[in-house]
């Protein structure tokens, strides 16, 4: 029963993580610039569009397409944070206060989180501002949801920018820290990385896609018909 059980399971996946891409000539990120989601999310809305210029024939039953490129992936979501205490308060953290069990694995200093988001849409300025000094863009992510292969036969780590993240408070303790939040998140798959002198474009074909597409398998009644009997 217990291999029944990990087999088929109704549970929730762990935990998803966006951090910032390490910097040009950086070994790797910043662990500081790290975000966990407190919670899986319930959906994610996966987009790739495609363009093609669309050629009309005088006479002609259907117009003739011509591929021109892709219009660019997006991946959108919604994630929440809790805080079922208080973290602000004089007495979090005293080690003579009873254990707090389950209350704290849904506890996280909400407002926190929310400025970790809102570093992802600024640019940073040095110099203070001054004309002086040099602009930095927002920072390139990699963002991972574990097992879920969206990116092909690469795994699940995708390189991203966050393009909007409207913040909804829900809740407040007394004091005013926010208990209860929701981000409605929107990220861009980059095909850019930045370089020592230049950034770097390395696009991607569905090479990464079809080499993880030949794992599937039809079952059941889908696996005794011939597709191509009648076709055209």
């Amino acid at each position: 029963m217990a291999l029944i059980d990990e087999l088929v399971t109704p549970s929730t996946p762990a935990a998803v993580w966006i951090w910032s891409a390490p910097k040009p000539g950086a070994v790797s990120g910043n662990k500081n610039e790290l975000l966990s989601l407190q919670f899986w999310p319930e959906s994610l809305q996966d987009d790739y569009q495609v363009e093609y210029a669309e050629h009309t024939i005088p006479g002609g039953s259907h117009p003739l397409y011509q591929w021109t490129g892709g219009r660019g992936r997006t991946i959108s979501f919604q994630t929440v944070f809790v805080s079922e205490i208080n973290t602000t308060h004089e007495s979090f953290g005293d080690l003579s206060v009873p254990s707090l069990t389950p209350s704290l694995n849904y506890t996280v200093n909400v407002a926190a989180a929310i400025s970790r988001i809102q570093s992802w849409l600024r640019p940073y300025y040095n110099g203070n501002g001054s004309r002086l000094g040099t602009t930095d863009p927002p920072p390139i992510l990699r963002m991972n949801f574990p097992g879920t292969w969206l990116n092909g036969i690469n795994g699940s780590v995708l390189s991203v920018i966050c393009r909007n993240a409207p913040v909804t408070y829900e809740a407040w303790f007394p004091n005013g820290e926010p208990r209860v939040a929701t981000v409605d998140l929107t990220f861009s798959e980059i095909v850019q990385e930045p370089g020592a002198q230049r950034a770097t474009v390395k696009f991607i074909d569905a090479k990464r896609f079809k080499d993880l597409a030949i794992k599937y398998k039809p079952s059941g009644n889908g696996s005794n018909l011939n597709p191509f009997i009648g076709g055209l």
